[in-house]
């Protein structure tokens, strides 16, 4: 009863300073998300790899799972990542602007990503019947 109280405690206390970073990383995330999907897909690497390989990078006690501390730990780092990679007047939030920017560019490196399409011949109507 008492760890449930000193954790709530934390939390209320926490909760006001991730609340600033909390809506322009979601805004953000929706924006990427589609994108990330398909770029996912493409993925050489199976999702169960990826999975070993996330859990080994934030696995603090090596117990082989995250718990809560080290799920907390695992989405700071991705934020202040994404804080850092887009956050080009470092005012600690990603405005409009930026979120159009990230989404330009991830779009830019997923059309370097996929092979060119060609467009598809169109039979020429002036081609006589034989």
């Amino acid at each position: 009863m008492h760890n449930e109280r000193v954790a709530m405690k934390q939390f209320m206390l926490f909760l006001p300073l991730a609340l600033p970073l909390a809506l322009p990383l979601a805004l953000l995330l929706a924006l990427l998300l589609p994108l990330c999907a398909s770029a996912a897909e493409k993925d050489s690497k199976k999702p169960a790899d990826r999975r070993e390989e996330f859990i080994k990078k934030y696995d603090l006690n090596g117990d082989g799972k995250l718990d809560r501390k080290e799920q907390a730990a695992a989405r700071k780092a991705h934020q202040a990542a994404l804080l850092k990679r887009y956050d080009k007047n470092g005012n600690g939030k990603i405005d409009r602007e930026e979120r159009e920017a990230a989404r330009k560019e991830f779009e830019e490196e997923l059309k370097e990503k996929e092979p060119e399409k060609k467009p598809d011949k169109k039979p020429d109507e002036k081609t006589p019947d034989k």
